[in-house]
């Protein structure tokens, strides 16, 4: 599925996607489990259906919640509210950036606190709030 993708099938890529979480969920392994949830989810974006890869995101968010994985646990929230915006879910997606950008913070990840901030500006694109979009664009370029 992945390698369909990276090479622009979607179409046939979620098709082994959702074998793959099938699979997934049959073995009951939940670190494969959140992975497949988030390839799945990724690949949901790219096909328009971000109403079922915001539902899988928030599953594999709960996974990694449980299982006390904090890095991935940033990782995917930045998914999710990515996710809720292209939803015009802009409250949803403001809570689970910011809960990510508290991670980013905590785990001194400056990557991922630039896509973070990338995500919480293309928000404020959307509400047309042009300074504070431009704002924190500007403070994720610095990172």
């Amino acid at each position: 599925g992945y390698l369909y993708w990276i090479t622009g099938r979607y179409i046939s890529a979620n098709e082994l996607h959702e074998v793959s979480l099938s699979d997934s969920r049959t073995l009951q392994d939940e670190n494969l489990l959140w992975e497949t949830l988030n390839n799945t989810a990724v690949n949901l974006e790219y096909i328009g259906n971000f109403e079922l890869a915001k539902t899988y995101y928030f599953e594999a968010v709960q996974i990694l919640q449980r299982i006390g994985d904090r890095w991935q646990e940033m990782r995917l929230l930045i998914n999710l509210g990515n996710a809720c915006v292209g939803l015009e879910a802009y409250e949803s997606g403001r809570t689970y950036l910011e809960d990510a950008l508290r991670l980013t913070l905590e785990l001194k990840d400056e990557y991922y606190q630039a896509a973070c901030l990338h995500g919480i500006g293309y928000l404020e694109l959307r509400l047309r709030r042009l300074k504070e979009a431009e704002d924190v664009f500007f403070q994720s370029l610095i990172l």
